[in-house]
């Protein structure tokens, strides 16, 4: 079935954009290495997502594959957008096949949706969100 992107990617308030998607392993795979990450918004602003954070190596069984590109709220708006994507899936066997994918989804302004409902909670969130999100799981709850 192949890695995919999420339906909705969220900006965070200091304007970095979560991109992430289920990696969808199969029994034989061991790694799935993101190269090349594109994003399109509406207005045909474009990101190419630079290295680093790539390359973005994701290890099975994980579930999702995940990168966090900083200031990307600079360049794309929130709305509908268009992503590309490719790499390599590494087989238990040590091959390396070519993967590539693209996807529709919608950026939306995280910070926004929280500031709506929770606005004393923002900076405890930009807290969780740049640390050990272990240590804060029973703060926010």
């Amino acid at each position: 079935m192949g890695p995919k992107f999420m339906a909705t990617l969220y900006f965070d308030c200091d304007g970095t954009l979560e991109v992430c998607g289920p990696t969808n392993f199969g029994p034989n795979e061991r790694r799935l290495e993101i190269t090349h990450l594109r994003i399109v918004d509406q207005y045909g602003n474009t990101l190419s997502v630079p290295s680093p954070p790539l390359p973005i190596i994701t290890n099975a069984p994980a579930p999702e594959w995940e990168v966090e590109v900083p200031q990307a709220k600079a360049i794309l708006a929130p709305g509908p957008a268009t992503g590309t994507a490719s790499g390599v899936i590494v087989k238990k066997d040590g091959q390396a096949v070519p993967v590539s994918w693209v996807g529709s989804f919608t950026l939306a302004d995280g910070c926004a949706i929280l500031n709506s409902i929770a606005r004393d909670r923002v900076d405890d969130w930009m807290a969780y969100r740049r640390s050990d999100r272990e240590y804060w799981d029973d703060d926010l709850d």
